[in-house]
């Protein structure tokens, strides 16, 4: 990975925490994961993807984030 991110009581993940009407085995931190994953790309300048590794909402110790370079079709360099 080109960086990890890792971080606790993400909104996401603390609302489900506190919802009795969520339930999914999954990550829960999809609006987190897309702005890292805008930001990340912006600092780069290139395009990357940001997966969840981890989630506290899972009964993980933290929220982990990794961040890879983009390898789908199309532009992946950012114009300026």
């Amino acid at each position: 990975p080109e960086a990890v991110l890792r971080g606790t009581n993400l909104f996401e993940s603390s609302l489900a925490k506190g919802s009795d009407i969520y339930r999914s085995p999954r990550t829960v931190d999809h609006y987190s994961r897309g702005m890292f994953a805008g930001f990340m790309s912006v600092l780069a300048g290139r395009e990357v993807v940001c997966e969840e590794m981890a989630c506290e909402y899972r009964g993980d110790e933290a929220c982990e984030f990794v961040i890879l370079p983009f390898g789908g079709e199309g532009k992946t360099e950012r114009q300026g």
